[in-house]
């Protein structure tokens, strides 16, 4: 017992400095001797929790670990809302880089735990099952339980007649609005921000929040098959950043390609020529079908 719990050990603290510098905290993870260890506690994600569960089976040991972030299970600190909007929501709790914004009309966020340092910060999960970092004073108090979000699973499609119009009216607003990495506002956006919430507006449903999570919605298309309401991934020719534009044809005009654009610096509207000098094309998604087929 004393060889394996010392290998364990080893393995599950490489683990812990992982994730302690990937998410700003280190998970509650005990072990307990019995018949066998047993690891318990929480991570605070599902994909911890396989990392967790894979290191107990390797070492011949069992588990009664939870992730935070499941969103079946009441949050540990319940839900809150900001006090005003947009709210920066951060990948770490010294608040050095913006993950994503929460925004007017997202549901409350999950609150996860949090850090009582000289920032006071708060781990939670947005409604597009995001995770980050905000200010504690930045919340109002506990709210009660909201209706869950319509989250698009893998593989479903949603049934609306053809939403070239639907979808033109929703992005029209955000036309020109700078890009801001990690933006989903009015006052600053970023590519996956805006599919997010064109599609919200347009059909009620909570995507992803980054483009690399996206593009396993709906399912794949060819290139020569694209058609307007169709996502298009690509990658940033000049530094290989993955990105996404909504592909949209207008009434008579041809296809166009409608994204928050780093290399312009603001949400264009451009045809494939414009749009392909400055990407190369990944793939693309429909996430919609007729009503009638």
């Amino acid at each position: 017992m004393g060889d394996v719990h010392t290998t364990l050990m080893a393995d599950l603290n490489e683990l812990l400095r992982k994730w302690t510098t990937r998410y700003g905290v280190t998970p509650n993870l005990v072990q307990i001797s019995g018949d066998s260890l047993t690891l318990q506690g929480y991570v605070v994600t599902y994909s911890q929790l396989n990392e967790v569960r894979e290191l107990a089976e390797r070492h011949g040991q069992r588990t009664a670990v939870r992730a935070l972030d499941d969103p079946t299970t009441p949050p540990p600190l319940g839900y809150f809302v900001p006090l005003q909007h947009p709210l920066c929501v951060w990948k770490t709790p010294d608040f050095a880089k913006m993950t994503t914004q929460v925004v007017s009309g997202d549901m409350p966020m999950r609150g996860l735990t949090t850090v009582e340092a000289s920032n006071n910060a708060t781990l939670v999960q947005c409604d597009d099952l995001t995770l980050g970092w905000v200010p504690t004073d930045a919340l109002t108090g506990s709210v009660e339980t909201p209706t869950s979000p319509r989250h698009l699973q893998k593989d479903e499609l949603i049934v609306s007649d053809p939403p070239t119009e639907e979808l033109w009216n929703a992005v029209g607003p955000f036309m020109g609005i700078p890009y801001v990495l990690g933006g989903k506002s009015e006052s600053g956006i970023d590519c996956s921000g805006l599919i997010s919430r064109v599609f919200r507006k347009t059909f009620g449903v909570v995507l992803p929040r980054h483009s690399t999570d996206q593009m396993r919605c709906g399912v794949r298309v060819s290139m020569n098959d694209v058609r307007s309401g169709d996502l298009v991934f690509a990658r940033l020719r000049q530094n290989d950043i993955a990105h996404v534009a909504l592909v949209l044809q207008p009434p008579g005009l041809g296809l166009k390609y409608v994204h928050a654009s780093q290399t312009r610096g603001k949400v264009v509207c451009e045809d494939a020529r414009e749009f392909f000098q400055d990407y190369r094309f990944m793939a693309a998604r429909r996430l919609w079908k007729p009503k009638n087929s």
